[in-house]
């Protein structure tokens, strides 16, 4: 089989599978939910640079929130497209200990791959379970911590000015503020100490 067919083959074992049993609508590499008041997008992002018999791709979870798009006035799509949503992160952000990247190559083992997804991707899918509205989505995602990189902080505080968090708002902006002005003030490494991130080699 060709890896793209290796990939549909993947695909149907595993996201396809789970994300049908929840009542996500496919269309193409994209799965849609209406939960409450969010859409919910997983996206399956083909590498660019795939050629050959060996190919890569990696999994999107996105939500785009109706209180979010009231309080800035912009129009709700139904569909919208991974890169349109408000909240985007890939999986393995979601789901420690799940791949960054998923490869697939004639050495590789596909029902692997497949089992390693299916398991990854029903985490992610019972969380999105319990997110029905915005305040749901902070509650879970501060308590995992989804909000750890900095410069999140300014979606964190748009998601709070749209619940009315005037303080947790402010915060947040503040954090941020602070995000960008140590990005032009310290070397690479002194940020990514002060985050608590490794030092580059």
């Amino acid at each position: 089989m060709k890896p793209r067919e290796v990939i549909e083959s993947i695909l149907n074992a595993s996201v396809t599978k789970v994300a049908r049993e929840a009542g996500f609508k496919k269309s193409r590499l994209n799965f849609f939910r209406r939960k409450g008041t969010i859409i919910q997008v997983i996206n399956i992002q083909l590498s660019r640079w795939n050629r050959g018999l060996e190919a890569d791709f990696y999994v999107n979870i996105a939500l785009a929130f109706d209180e979010l798009r009231i309080h800035d006035g912009i129009p709700m799509v139904e569909t919208p497209k991974e890169y349109e949503c408000d909240f985007r992160s890939r999986l393995e952000r979601l789901v420690p200990g799940t791949p960054h990247i998923w490869q697939v190559a004639p050495q590789v083992e596909s029902e692997s791959i497949a089992m390693s997804l299916f398991q990854s991707i029903s985490v992610a899918v019972s969380f999105l379970n319990e997110i029905d509205s915005l305040s749901t989505f902070l509650n879970i995602a501060l308590k995992e911590k989804w909000f750890a990189l900095p410069g999140d902080y300014d979606l964190l505080a748009r998601l709070h000015d749209a619940l009315g968090n005037t303080v947790e708002a402010e915060k947040s902006r503040r954090l941020f503020k602070e995000f960008l002005h140590n990005r032009v003030t310290m070397s690479p490494n002194e940020f990514l100490k002060y985050y608590g991130f490794k030092p580059l080699p």
